[in-house]
């Protein structure tokens, strides 16, 4: 799933941030789309490889990227962000439902990268504010 659009104030996207979203669940893209479309120009992928290449394309403001147990693409797209000389300087944050993982991505910052930590389930104002401290207010 990929979709962007300008906000319904008519702003147009060079005026806007730029987030994109990395998760492997439609439904949270869709919803994490229909959260933030308001205020920003939202691009949502699911997690793969061809997430990095689409980054060095969109040139986001800020990336958003789901870690799930189990699963290693996520890690590698992290990884992948943070070595690539057209993404190092995105910011990153991290999200998990497992603090375990949060814990992971932090103590490994140098190889991972992420910029802020959330963990999921989350209270939108928080991620807004999270959000916000990277890249400014909308």
């Amino acid at each position: 799933m990929e979709r962007a659009r300008a906000g319904p104030n008519g702003r147009e996207r060079s005026e806007r941030k730029h987030i994109f979203v990395v998760n492997d669940s439609a439904a949270f893209l869709e919803l994490m789309w229909e959260l933030l479309a308001e205020q920003y120009t939202v691009t949502t992928m699911r997690v793969s490889l061809q997430a990095v290449d689409q980054a060095v394309t969109l040139r986001p403001d800020l990336i958003l990227v789901d870690l799930v147990i189990g699963d290693n693409a996520g890690w590698d797209v992290l990884e992948s962000l943070r070595a690539g000389a057209a993404t190092s300087d995105i910011p990153i944050v991290v999200l998990s439902t497992d603090p375990r993982l949060i814990a992971r991505a932090r103590d490994n910052i140098d190889r991972y990268g992420g910029n802020a930590f959330v963990t999921k389930p989350f209270d939108l104002v928080v991620l807004l504010d999270v959000i916000a401290g990277q890249i400014g207010q909308a």
